[in-house]
């Protein structure tokens, strides 16, 4: 699906196939890696679902990890993929908004610089348009009881 919407591909970098799996790659790993972790610890906090210590901390430690390794790649480079923005900024940017909004209160953020410089790179691009703006920020670390 993802290739049929970029405009002729270019949203794959180079279109080589190496970085069409890079991106591909980076896609994966927010969504699965990532996003699977984040959605435990946010229904657990929200109370969707019944507050489980031992999945809960599983999954925050988890999401550290994850967002420890993007952030290094990311202190090394502007965006996930390339010198430019790629399918996969676009596709990930997005999947960081809840634990923005919701549980990633400043100490956290200020662990992963280089993961927030880029979500603002990203959103302040023309594609993006400073869409996420107005979102203000979680202030507080909340666990569920």
């Amino acid at each position: 699906m993802a290739e049929l919407v970029s405009d002729k591909n270019v949203l794959f970098g180079d279109n080589s196939p190496a970085q069409r799996a890079e991106i591909l790659g980076w896609m994966q790993i927010f969504n699965i890696e990532l996003m699977n972790n984040v959605a435990v610890y946010l229904l657990q906090t929200l109370g969707t679902t019944k507050y489980d210590a031992e999945s809960f901390d599983n999954s925050w430690k988890q999401v550290e990890r994850q967002l420890s390794i993007i952030d290094a790649h990311l202190t090394k480079n502007t965006y996930l993929v390339g010198e430019k923005i790629t399918l996969a900024d676009l596709y990930c940017v997005p999947m960081l908004y809840k634990g923005l909004l919701l549980l990633w209160d400043p100490a956290f953020r200020a662990r992963f610089p280089a993961v927030m410089r880029w979500f603002e790179t990203v959103n302040k691009s023309p594609i993006f348009d400073g869409f996420f703006d107005n979102m203000k920020y979680a202030t507080e670390y909340k666990r569920p009881q």
